[in-house]
């Protein structure tokens, strides 16, 4: 197995104590799967580095890694997404592994909210709904 090491130092969300946040992605590979592990902050200025770790996997099965993760924001998030999307056009199979903390409380609320929109019980839109007469 060989790993790599793709990584960021410029970020958006700054430390206190420092003057750039730091994403990085080591990608282990083996002949059927390859694991992909996030570190830092994945924010628009990570992005880059997540799509790039995505791109350069060609394996069928990825295990995408977030136990290193400590920030997420949606562009971080929908920097995931689209990697998860090429890997599945590809024919490919993702499994997302291990977030926590922040990281993890927001992919939960992310999937509550997917799974309350493809919900039946949800109200069509006013210009679907049916029209209601006064005094039935």
């Amino acid at each position: 197995m060989h790993a790599k090491q793709v990584q960021s130092t410029v970020g958006s969300r700054v430390p206190p104590d420092s003057k750039t946040s730091t994403c990085s992605a080591r990608l282990d590979f083996s002949a059927r799967k390859n694991v992909i592990s996030f570190f830092g902050e994945l924010d628009v200025a990570s992005r880059v580095t997540v799509n790039q770790a995505f791109v350069e996997t060609s394996a069928m099965e990825i295990v995408v890694d977030l136990s290193g993760v400590t920030f997420i924001d949606c562009s971080g998030y929908s920097a995931l997404e689209s990697g998860g999307k090429l890997i599945e056009f590809r024919g490919g199979v993702v499994v997302w592994s291990c977030p926590v903390g922040e990281p993890a409380r927001l992919l939960k609320l992310i999937a509550r909210i997917d799974n309350l929109a493809r919900s039946e019980h949800l109200a069509p839109r006013s210009d679907e709904a049916p029209s209601v007469q006064a005094g039935r």
